[in-house]
């Protein structure tokens, strides 16, 4: 079946954002962190104002679909989304300071996270010097900022070991 209404959510969410559309149904997220996009079907709830509403997360696009879920099938992005390899929670204990690295995204837009694997705070594009690492995550100053970038997609030099 095709979407019945459709919106992209983009740009730093930092904490879940609720969305509603007119109509009943059952609510889809293409999940952008996975390429190709995932499709994670998300609990829904109708609202006294006849509004299917869902929370996300994450950067996607949050479709209503025609079909209701049963309450059976009805999942949250959690529990239904393929694993990612490389979003692994490093503990902080195990983060080294850095003195002389320099990490670029190569001009893709990452997630910039509180904590690694953690929520997403913004986007982050660019360059710039990691004050400490992680086996799987660099945390960087970024527009006023400390957060977590994923290691495994930027281009590092000078001392990122």
């Amino acid at each position: 079946d095709s979407a019945i209404e459709a919106i992209d959510v983009m740009g730093p969410l930092g904490v879940d954002a609720e969305v509603c559309f007119d109509g009943q149904g059952s609510v889809l997220l293409l999940d952008t962190a996975y390429s190709p996009r995932r499709l994670v079907w998300l609990n829904a709830w109708q609202r006294p104002d006849g509004k299917t509403c869902a929370r996300i997360d994450r950067a996607g696009t949050v479709a209503l679909m025609p079909a209701a879920m049963t309450p059976t099938a009805t999942r949250s992005p959690a529990s239904t989304a393929t694993p990612n390899p490389y979003l692994v929670a490093d503990s902080l204990d195990s983060a080294r300071a850095l003195d002389d690295c320099m990490v670029s995204s190569n001009n893709t837009v990452l997630n910039f996270r509180r904590q690694p694997a953690g929520p997403i705070l913004s986007l982050y594009m660019g360059a710039s010097n990691a004050i400490a690492r992680t086996d799987n995550w660099f945390k960087v100053r970024y527009l006023g900022n400390e957060g977590w970038i994923s290691a495994h997609y930027v281009a590092t030099s000078g001392g990122c070991d």
